[in-house]
């Protein structure tokens, strides 16, 4: 898989692009198989991805924060200007659903979904007043179940009504 999207700041650096990708993503394939999403930690870079047999051929990329980093002895390093990118990725047949921090420096877990569909458009988000450090999403029931941080700093776990917290973005 060659197909890495152009990294802002980094154009010409196929290797820090690559090494990049491949140690600040989360990954989620499609139920069905059919397509793939890779979103960054650092920056906020979607790029969604059609499988087809045994090629990977990219759809669209997204980009939300420019990725700011720097490569030390073969490691990527975060500077104070890095905005910490997507931390949970969930998805469906239908949509992709991910938590994003967008900030530098964050000090707290997001507290708002954003729902895409497969061409990475933003669609919906669920807005909380919770710090979700996880979550799993029911279209049938409508529900989202999150592990959220609480008052005591003890993870809980808590379903929210998805349509009780629809936002249009």
């Amino acid at each position: 898989f060659d197909e890495f999207p152009l990294l802002p700041g980094h154009p010409d650096k196929e290797q820090e692009a690559r090494m990049f990708f491949l140690s600040q993503s989360l990954l989620a394939v499609k139920p069905d198989g059919q397509k793939m999403v890779q979103a960054t930690t650092l920056g906020s870079v979607m790029q969604i991805l059609d499988l087809k047999g045994a090629s990977i051929e990219p759809v669209v990329e997204r980009y939300f924060h420019k990725p700011i980093f720097s490569v030390q002895k073969g490691q990527i390093e975060t500077l104070p200007e890095t905005i910490y990118g997507f931390a949970c990725l969930q998805v469906t047949d239908k949509y992709i659903y991910a938590t994003l921090y967008g900030v530098t420096n964050p000090t707290v877990f997001p507290g708002t979904i954003y729902m895409f569909d497969w061409k990475g458009k933003l669609l919906k988000r669920f807005l909380t007043d919770q710090q979700i450090v996880c979550f799993s999403v029911d279209e049938q029931t409508g529900k989202i179940y999150t592990v959220v941080l609480g008052e005591k700093n003890e993870q809980e776990l808590v379903y929210l009504e998805a349509n009780k917290l629809l936002d249009n973005p």
